[in-house]
């Protein structure tokens, strides 16, 4: 529950998060990344952005690890 600019900056914090994230496999470290759709809406029009949101999560997978609007 937050303006777009606010949640770049979270999605932001959490996609640092787990790339610094290291899982031991067999004594060999695993990294991961993420990417994530952010939209802003009213409740007006949330199906809207459920679909904004959803074009923007395919787009930063795209790009990998990163961030979308």
């Amino acid at each position: 529950h937050c303006r777009k600019d606010s949640a770049i900056v979270i999605a932001e914090d959490l996609r640092a998060r787990v790339a610094q994230m290291v899982c031991m496999d067999d004594q060999r470290g695993v990294k991961f990344t993420c990417s994530i759709g952010v939209s802003e809406h009213s409740k007006e029009d949330l199906n809207e952005a459920l679909k904004q949101t959803d074009k923007a999560m395919y787009r930063a997978k795209e790009n990998r690890d990163t961030i979308s609007l």
